[in-house]
């Protein structure tokens, strides 16, 4: 059985995060939930889970063996924390009896981080047990939580029936991929060297490409059909 964070060095826990994750941690979403959660147990966690929030609904996708039942009671509470936030969500930070009976137990302390897809759905990674020393280990627990969670948000994206018939160009993911990071279609112009027609042309192909009716509509597609990736959203490589 592999070994857990804190008794690795560094450069064997590096290569096998890396072995799960992907190269520099990019998302893989060839890999289920189960073999994702191996990332959160190599940062030596004794308890980790990875939840998907869909409306109203939660379910567990992958974690421990066991739940305890005063994790179970804490989380609805820890999930509407994380609904309305990007940040991590400290447990100990949070008003409520639930939560703090679970701390009070072996639990002693946890943190949950929310990957927010399109809509109201999101992925909320939980870790417990411990903290990482230092900044730096909090800083990598948190990288490794991110990843993990948009790969599993990636995968869960697939859904059969959001299908491209024709794959996207290169350029056609680029702009909706800027579109979803909020800029307008002049910026984008500008980054590309293109005119402003340009680009209204170019989501126009977009929209009839993915059977859109808008360009908000095209960039929901283009994350379901898996063509933009949720994990690549906000990077900054593409066409120019």
């Amino acid at each position: 059985m592999m070994a857990s964070g804190a008794q690795q060095r560094p450069s064997e826990r590096d290569e096998a995060l890396g072995a799960v994750l992907g190269a520099d941690h990019a998302c893989n979403t060839s890999q289920a939930p189960s073999d994702a959660l191996q990332a959160l147990r190599l940062l030596g966690f004794p308890f980790s889970l990875i939840t998907s929030v869909t409306g109203l609904q939660a379910r567990h996708l992958a974690g421990s063996d066991r739940v305890p039942f005063f994790v179970t009671e804490a989380l609805p509470y820890v999930i509407e924390a994380a609904r309305r936030s990007t940040r991590p969500v400290v447990w100990s930070s949070l008003r409520s009896s639930a939560v703090q009976r679970a701390l009070d137990s072996d639990l002693a302390h946890a943190m949950s981080l929310p990957v927010h897809g399109p809509g109201a759905d999101f992925v909320m990674v939980t870790v417990g047990g411990r903290l990482p020393c230092g900044h730096v280990g909090l800083q990598e627990a948190l990288s490794v939580m991110r990843h993990v969670g948009w790969q599993v948000l990636d995968e869960l994206s697939r859904l059969p029936g959001v299908r491209s018939g024709l794959p996207l160009t290169e350029c056609q993911v680029e702009t909706l991929r800027l579109l979803a990071a909020g800029m307008q279609h002049a910026d984008i112009a500008k980054r590309h060297g293109v005119s402003v027609t340009g680009i209204r042309r170019r989501i126009d192909r977009a929209m009839n490409v993915l059977g859109a009716r808008s360009s908000t509509q095209a960039v929901v597609f283009a994350l379901l059909s898996g063509q933009l990736r949720a994990s690549v959203v906000s990077s900054h490589s593409g066409c120019r």
